[in-house]
């Protein structure tokens, strides 16, 4: 791995209780991302100083296999992440 790279990895569980006391949708997304820093100095001048390079990137819905689903009144609707 390089310097200054940070992985990371998210997990978000949605419930959705639009309406009170009946789960009306539900969907697990997992995301990662990375982050690159390092210190450059491309300004060369005293009131320019610490300066650093950043970088990220970020993929949601990283399994690609998440389906988000809604039901009222025996009707469904269902979105693909």
């Amino acid at each position: 791995m390089l310097k200054n790279l940070h992985v990371g990895i998210s997990g978000n569980f949605i419930v959705e209780n639009f309406i009170e006391g009946k789960k009306t949708g539900n969907a697990f997304l997992m995301g990662i991302g990375t982050a690159y820093k390092k210190d450059v100095n491309l300004i060369k001048s005293k009131s320019f100083r610490q300066q650093r390079f950043v970088g990220a990137a970020s993929l949601f819905n990283a399994m690609f296999k998440s389906t988000y689903i809604q039901r009222y009144d025996d009707k469904v609707w269902q979105y693909r992440a």
